[in-house]
């Protein structure tokens, strides 16, 4: 990369920056396999806010992208030995790779519908549910790897979010964008929608960090890239260049764990974390 396009991308970067952090995302330092086990489509995830000290090392895996299981480990050595605490039968089932744990409660679209749930994982039971009545249910575009997610749950400093694929009327062109909504995790009502000029076409995989919806290139034979930044707090939409590696080809899940300040990695049956660096 050239010293003049290298500074661009620094300036890039710290424009997106804004009042909920003193830093944003630099590069991707590191990619590490933390275990390999399961189907080629899969979820891994650790809660960022947990309640209980019990669940502050726990690891949820959903094995594959349509299921109505999933397993709770209490550490990450359990999860290694695959010992699971607790194995949940949801009450209905999940499709895609998008779900999130967040304030010990689950959190999924269900299966065929526009509807997300969220799953109390102490009382194990549904809590509330949602409609996204202008979400696109079947897409196939890039976002949707194949068809199987057109939605997809994030967590952050400002808390839960849903993103997903939707077609304005007053667009001419009909084209697919995306839609964030900022949900409360109590009862899943709207706090806040917004709606992006970013179209799926260019997208692979999303997550939010600090405010920022970050979107990378779609997945190609090489090396991924993380390439659009859309601030939620100012507006303003930032082409960035952050690669990222891309070795076993075959990425379903990216999702940013806010305690753990690193990315986390669904490749080939490969559970991955990606370690991050920041500028301030």
């Amino acid at each position: 990369m050239s010293q003049t396009k290298r500074k661009r991308d620094d300036k890039s970067r710290r424009e997106i920056s804004n009042s909920l952090c003193t830093w944003t995302l630099n590069n991707v330092r590191k990619a590490k396999v933390f275990h390999t086990w399961g189907r080629r489509e899969g979820a891994w995830m650790m809660d960022p806010k947990p309640k209980s000290s019990s669940g502050r090392r726990a690891v949820y895996v959903a094995n594959f992208y349509y299921g109505n299981h999933l397993l709770e480990f209490s550490d990450t050595k359990r999860f290694r030995d695959l010992r699971y605490r607790k194995r949940h039968t949801l009450p209905f089932y999940y499709i895609g790779t998008g779900h999130v744990v967040y304030n010990e409660h689950f959190y999924y679209n269900r299966a065929f519908t526009r509807n997300i749930v969220s799953y109390n994982l102490k009382d194990q039971e549904m809590v509330a549910w949602t409609h996204l009545s202008d979400a696109i249910y079947d897409s196939d575009s890039p976002f949707t790897w194949k068809g199987h997610s057109w939605i997809t749950l994030s967590v952050d400093q400002r808390g839960l979010w849903v993103i997903y694929p939707s077609v304005s009327p007053q667009d001419y062109h009909q084209e697919e964008r995306l839609k964030l909504q900022l949900l409360d995790p109590k009862d899943l009502s709207v706090k806040q929608i917004i709606e992006t000029s970013t179209t799926t076409k260019q997208i692979g995989h999303i997550f939010m960090m600090c405010g920022v919806l970050y979107a990378t290139e779609p997945d190609g034979k090489k090396d991924g890239v993380i390439r659009y930044a859309i601030d939620t707090i100012s507006g303003r939409t930032r082409d960035i260049h952050v690669e990222y590696p891309d070795s076993y080809h075959h990425i379903v899940q990216m999702q940013y764990n806010m305690r753990e300040k690193a990315l986390f990695v669904w490749n080939n049956r490969r559970q991955m974390v990606y370690y991050l660096d920041f500028v301030v």
